[in-house]
């Protein structure tokens, strides 16, 4: 069904992000049981898209301005961040497979991002560190996150209208919901207490020519996750890789030798990767 804005905007201000309780468990051995620092906790945060966002988000809520996991941790303490793993929703085990390739996605867009960051230094209008980069690639997709686990019914038939041949997956998402997954990211963003940095590339790396600002690292998250989804790692629903906007490829100067570098230079930062997905599935 197609709801309203009110209807969406008050099912996402109640939802909870999905996590897998593999991560919760190994979080709370860290910070429980073995008393591990800071920086141990976020090396592992930093593989959840979910927890990462949150936790981020309570920083910011506190006042602590930042996008950096280790220094939130070390602002709002373990214990909260305990806490707020364990808000988390266990993800159900029939979205389990499509979540996992989700994360997957997520992680290998947090790799290329620096990378491809790195690349095109010179043309960025402020110095961002690789620990923030990380971060917004890997929270960048959170909005197809909740098309599917907020409304798994309308997903599933926006997906099965993709297979059939409409296209594009976004519109069809919009079509199905009432909201594509830039308008969804948008609205969870603002009650995340998320900071410009990591709330506009979510709510506009399809469209990075409508981003209100941050354009160009919007540009650079556009292509990272072309690039992560034409590599193999696809999404749940998303099967089809978007086209790369030529505008976005012309404002960062790359061309097809720049984007086949940049991809190998993925892969040679990958190899513990490609094992992730089928390890949150088991």
């Amino acid at each position: 069904m197609v709801y309203s804005q009110a209807a969406i905007q008050a099912r996402l201000l109640t939802a909870g992000l999905p996590t897998f309780p593999r991560t919760v468990a190994r979080l709370h051995h860290l910070i429980v049981e073995a008393e591990s620092p800071p920086h141990v906790v976020a090396s592992v945060i930093a593989t959840d898209p979910a927890i990462a966002t949150l936790v981020i988000g309570q920083a910011n809520a506190a006042g602590h301005g930042t996008t950096q996991l280790t220094e939130a941790i070390r602002r709002i303490g373990l214990g909260v961040v305990m806490s707020t793993a364990n808000s988390a929703v266990p993800v159900p085990d029939d979205q389990r497979a499509a979540l996992a390739s989700c994360w997957a996605q997520a992680n290998a867009v947090a790799v290329l991002l620096p990378i491809l960051y790195d690349y095109r230094r010179h043309l960025m209008p402020r110095e961002l560190d690789d620990e923030t980069l990380h971060l917004i690639g890997l929270s960048h997709d959170l909005g197809h996150v909740l098309a599917l686990s907020q409304f798994p019914g309308e997903y599933t038939a926006a997906a099965r209208r993709l297979h059939a041949g409409e296209s594009d997956f976004e519109r069809l998402v919009a079509a199905e919901i009432g909201a594509g997954t830039g308008p969804l990211a948008a609205i969870a963003a603002a009650s995340w207490s998320l900071p410009s940095l990591l709330s506009i590339p979510m709510a506009c790396w399809r469209t990075p020519n409508a981003a209100p600002k941050h354009l160009e690292l919007v540009s650079l998250v556009h292509v990272a996750h072309i690039l992560a989804h034409a590599a193999g790692f696809t999404a749940a629903g998303d099967a089809y890789v978007p086209i790369l906007d030529d505008l976005t490829l012309s404002r960062l100067n790359l061309r097809t030798g720049d984007l086949e570098t940049v991809l190998s230079r993925m892969f040679e930062s990958m190899d513990e990767l490609e094992l992730y997905e089928g390890a949150l599935r088991a």
